[in-house]
């Protein structure tokens, strides 16, 4: 596994949207090939076209920033370089957002392993998601999806009350969970991945609680 070398000084979390391409590739040169770098560059093309003109955070960012952002929590957070998670984290939501790829060009440009993370990771159908990721996902698939879900609670600012405390209960319920799971299939160099993405989980439940109780406190002042 390919860990990631500090050139300079890693961007913090809040940093993630102003990376631009060329920025984003950069921390990744040292560790991947050619024909690597190529297939993320491609990757990260592919994701900010499929998502173009959609946003999120109440219409004020683009969507793109997302999967950048989860891609940069493996990188910058985790020190992991490997390509095909890094891509998987690009593309985690071009399956189910938009028609720029379709399965068979995932499967030429990518391989099938991406693929078959893509399909475990798009939520089609609805029913049983939670239930498949844990039963048919690698390590390597809940990692990524460990990543959105970090990167989606420290950004619900936008969100109503109601949704935010569905997120909560839905990251205790179902995320820590996975990332308990995940930590006892990780080898024990890689330990801290899971640990970190479970810290990681457990501060933004209890940061979105406490904002919650804040703004009541507020209102009912």
């Amino acid at each position: 596994m390919n860990l990631h070398k500090k050139a300079s000084k890693p961007p913090m979390p809040w940093e993630y949207a102003p990376l631009g391409r060329r920025e984003f590739l950069a921390w990744l040169e040292p560790n991947l090939s050619a024909a690597d770098m190529e297939r993320v560059a491609f990757a990260y093309t592919c994701s900010k076209y499929a998502h173009r003109g959609q946003t999120r955070d109440g219409g004020k960012v683009r969507y793109f920033e997302h999967p950048k952002s989860v891609a940069c929590i493996l990188i910058h957070e985790l020190s992991i370089t490997k390509w095909q998670p890094i891509v998987t984290a690009l593309l985690h939501d071009v399956l189910e957002d938009s028609f720029l790829l379709t399965s068979n060009r995932i499967r030429i440009n990518f391989g099938p392993a991406v693929l078959r993370s893509l399909r475990l990771l798009t939520k089609d159908p609805k029913e049983g998601y939670h239930a498949r990721l844990v039963a048919h996902g690698t390590v390597w698939d809940w990692i990524v999806k460990l990543c959105d879900r970090l990167h989606n609670m420290r950004t619900l600012g936008a969100c109503t009350p109601e949704k935010r405390r569905q997120q909560i209960i839905e990251t205790r319920e179902v995320y820590i969970l996975l990332a308990k799971k995940l930590i006892t299939r990780l080898s024990a160099q890689h330990k801290w991945w899971g640990k970190s993405l479970l810290a990681g989980l457990h501060e933004q439940c209890k940061h979105v609680e406490q904002k919650l109780r804040t703004e009541k406190t507020l209102a009912d002042m």
